[in-house]
């Protein structure tokens, strides 16, 4: 898989901290071409003072081969899910200053998304290799409810591909607070949601 790029993103954001091997090697082995679409969703767990909004996390699917020549990229904003079902393993270690955020692609992206792994079926017969699938996941922004941001403010990420399997954790508990996150906005740049 050329997921070696959603690693990198999810590395570069996180500095390696509080990411799973487990999650590494689901992230490395997963098959665009089996994800479920009406399925794929990504949880975040986060203070109550923070917000993520339709539109501030981002899934991309691509095929980049060389032999056949095939370059396609399909970037999705997940959208929130306002009654989500949130699985039980999603709520160990809750703490009542917490929220949780389900967001899933739109029926649109669903769609969009299905005929994209058509062309991947396409792409395979006519002499491609799966190797030639990548996606990444990353939460590009958010917002505040309140002026007044804790120094440590520790955000976790879970995704779901199918419908067989349960979220895993992209990460845990990643200090936002601390970290560079450039190029995308540090957390004391977010916009506040009043505002949205």
């Amino acid at each position: 898989m050329k997921n070696s790029l959603l690693l990198s993103l999810v590395l570069l954001m996180v500095g390696c901290a509080g990411i799973p091997l487990s999650s590494i090697y689901k992230m490395m082995t997963a098959n665009p071409l089996e994800f479920h679409p009406d399925a794929i969703a990504v949880a975040i767990k986060r203070p109550n003072f923070l917000r993520v909004n339709t539109g501030d996390v981002i899934m991309s699917v691509s095929i980049n081969s060389e032999t056949p020549f095939l370059m396609v990229e399909q970037q999705y904003l997940l959208a929130v899910d306002n009654e989500p079902r949130i699985p039980a393993e999603l709520m160990e270690n809750f703490r009542s200053d917490e929220e949780l955020t389900i967001l899933k692609l739109s029926p649109e992206d669903a769609r969009r998304m299905t005929i994209l792994q058509q062309q991947m079926k396409n792409h395979l017969i006519n002499g491609g290799i799966s190797d030639d699938f990548g996606f990444w996941v990353k939460i590009n922004s958010g917002c505040k409810n309140s002026k007044t941001i804790p120094e440590s403010v520790l955000l976790s990420s879970f995704l779901r591909l199918d419908l067989q399997s349960d979220f895993f954790a992209l990460y845990e508990n990643f200090d936002i607070g601390k970290a560079d996150l450039s190029p995308l906005k540090n957390l004391s740049d977010w916009d506040s949601c009043l505002q949205n």
